[in-house]
């Protein structure tokens, strides 16, 4: 990516991966990235984790058609015939889980979440929508915030994600598929991955138990949407 005018920011790559393809931007590290609609945020970026035999997928993308067969395309034509072992998922929300209940049905393989997060995720799928209710009005009044704040926010979700309301207008179920299980992951647990560690670092603020990822030796953190 380009870096940004005014920022000290600067980035090893002049553009991202197309949907459908990686890029390997460490040993056994593969960026790809899926869509996220309209507006200036129009892509999340994801990863794969290549091990002996088979792969780790970090987060998953929404719940929608488009991000489905990206993904197939993804299995058919970049994993080497090898299969997916697992699944971890950052944080509950839609773009980072919404193909997990998918691709682990798909190779009956785990999820690997936070207590918090796959909790959160279950809450918010059980109930799936883009408006907010009064029980959340109430919470935020009580809290001192202007209500009409939330509207905004509603608004705001649907202009930037027109495929994901589209997906959710259709699918009936009005959520993702999201997994009935999952195996826990915490603070300092560690997955060995092909020659790697990847330790589990966790932090609050954008979700309750975001999980990061650091690897020592590749000097690579994967944080994604959690910055401090």
């Amino acid at each position: 990516m380009q870096a940004i005018a005014g920022s000290d920011l600067t980035y090893p790559y002049s553009k991202h991966p197309t949907a459908g393809t990686t890029i390997e931007v460490k040993p056994g590290v593969f960026w790809l990235t899926m869509p996220m609609g309209g507006g200036s945020l129009n892509h999340i970026n994801l990863y794969l984790l290549e091990d002996s035999d088979g792969w780790f997928i970090v987060d998953t993308g929404l719940a929608t058609r488009e991000t489905k067969d990206h993904w197939i395309n993804i299995f058919e034509s970049q994993l080497k015939q090898k299969p997916v072992k697992g699944v971890i998922c950052t944080h509950m929300h839609p773009d980072h889980v919404g193909q997990a209940g998918m691709i682990t049905d798909r190779y009956r393989v785990p999820l690997y979440m936070t207590v918090s997060e796959y909790y959160q995720a279950r809450s918010m799928f059980s109930g799936f929508s883009m408006q907010s209710s009064w029980i959340s009005k109430e919470f935020y009044a009580r809290a001192g915030m202007d209500t009409s704040f939330l509207e905004q926010m509603s608004s705001s979700w649907r202009k930037r994600m027109p495929q994901a309301m589209k997906a959710i207008q259709e699918s009936g179920a009005s959520q993702p598929t999201f997994p009935t299980g999952f195996r826990r992951i915490a603070e300092g647990d560690v997955f060995s991955i092909g020659d790697h560690d990847w330790q589990v670092v966790t932090g609050s603020g954008h979700s309750p138990e975001h999980a990061c990822l650091y690897c020592k030796t590749l000097k690579t953190l994967i944080s994604s949407d959690h910055h401090q």
